[in-house]
Order: structure tokens, then sequence, then C-alpha cells
């Protein structure tokens, strides 16, 4: 399953997406309801979206690979997590915990196994 890490340009922070395709049993749903456990939750469901460049989440296939992705994604932007927005906003008295890009692979890769079992069950 495709996995990408983005980094939000406004605030810095991190964001993680996880896709699946046509056929499988989330594709095409907004997943808020889904039986997902990643950091803070499911909070982007959409389409590949080639064509927003600076807001819209979309990859390059790989060989073999489908471009008809529905991705699923999360932030690292809630009330416990650190920005680096923050960090320039407040200072030192900024509060929270800084998600790094290594934190965002390995929530990204227990989302996949998630969703790849999703698949499996039915």
């Amino acid at each position: 399953m495709p996995c990408l890490a983005v980094r939000n340009p406004r605030h810095g922070h991190w964001c993680g997406y996880t896709g699946v395709e046509a056929g499988h049993p989330v594709y095409g749903s907004d997943c808020y309801d889904c039986d997902l456990s990643v950091h803070g939750g499911v909070t982007f469901t959409d389409r590949c979206q080639p064509d927003a460049e600076e807001t819209g989440i979309c990859h390059i296939p790989g060989e073999g690979e489908s471009d008809n992705i529905w991705w699923v994604g999360f932030d690292c932007a809630h009330a416990w997590d650190l920005s680096p927005s923050d960090v320039r906003h407040y200072g030192e008295n900024a509060g929270g915990t800084y998600r790094t890009l290594g934190y965002v692979r390995e929530q990204c890769q227990g989302l996949a196994q998630q969703l790849q079992g999703m698949r499996n069950e039915s």
C-alpha cells in the first residue's frame, strides 16, 4: 500500500497517509467511523488530487501500481502535539511533543497493516 508523509506547509507539522485501491472496503468512505487506530484518529479521506499541488494529496504510482487511490490520513497537530509554528509563536513556552518523520512513518505502517487486515477480512 502506498504511504505518504507530508509536512503541512503552513504550520510545519507532519501528516501521514496510506492509500487503498478501488475494491478495498474503505475505498470511497469518510472512514471516520472505521475501527482504525492511528495518531489522533483519521482526519482525512479523499482520492488522489494531482492538480492541487499545494494542498492535494497524491503520489506518482510505481510500476504496476494503481493511480486510482483513496487516501486515509491523520495529522500531528492535535492539542498534545508540538508544531514548528508553535515554537515560532510561543518560543520555549510552547508545550507538547514534536512528532518526527520517523514517528509518522511508523504510524503509516501501522495504518497500512490495519487496512490490509480489513481487506483480508472481506
